[in-house]
């Protein structure tokens, strides 16, 4: 009788608490989603406050646009371009960059230009500085200077033959690179480029685009 009536005692406890370890099981899983929830939360605030746009690190792409003709002693139709760039952005504030440019076709109009077709190869190494890097987030404005080596190729019905040329160019101009993720970049900019030398005379504006991807 005795142990009979310790195993209902016993049966009877087990019963009573058993709902309270339940629920207290509940409420640790629902605090661990909780948790989880506001880690997430946590990350996608990061995102959006922009943490990561202004890394250190490699980035390359292409672009292109037009090229505005401002030809001394003369004038010129315009031209569009093609570029290729790979850079390293560094210290959250700059980058540094190479660039392949090619300019197939100013069609020439009047004065030394008059019957002659003028095409562009260039390199650079171009330094840009992006002064409000760590609070625009996805809008990273920037400003840059580059120096480079033109090869002027001119020909046409005024010239006898192909004529070519080279000489030091610099660039001064700005952009901005609109992140549409951590990684994929569209860049806007603008440039003003002043040769020097024998090609002292081939100044314009570029205004164009381009497409980067940032490792």
């Amino acid at each position: 009788m005795l142990r009979k009536l310790s195993a209902v005692l016993v049966f009877a406890l087990v019963w009573s608490v058993a709902p309270y370890a339940r629920a207290e099981a509940a409420a640790d899983a629902d605090d661990a989603k909780a948790s989880e929830e506001e880690a997430s939360d946590s990350e996608d605030t990061a995102d959006d406050d922009g943490a990561g746009y202004d890394r250190d690190g490699w980035y390359a792409g292409i672009g292109g646009g037009g090229s505005i003709e401002y030809f001394d002693h003369g004038s010129s139709g315009n031209s569009g371009f093609a570029q290729i760039r790979a850079g390293y952005h560094f210290l959250r504030f700059a980058a540094l960059e190479a660039q392949l440019e090619y300019t197939p076709k100013f069609n020439g109009q009047s004065g030394r230009y008059a019957g002659v077709d003028t095409a562009t190869f260039g390199t650079w190494a171009n330094i840009k500085g992006y002064p409000t890097a760590p609070w625009t987030g996805r809008f990273q404005p920037y400003g840059m200077i580059g120096l480079g080596w033109w090869w002027e190729r001119r020909s046409g019905s005024a010239i006898n033959g192909v004529d070519q040329d080279g000489a030091f160019v610099s660039r001064f101009g700005g952009g901005v690179d609109l992140y549409v993720t951590k990684n994929i970049v569209v860049t806007a900019e603008s440039a003003w480029v002043l040769p020097t030398g024998d090609l002292e005379s081939l100044n314009q504006v570029q205004i164009g685009g381009a497409l980067q991807y940032r490792f």
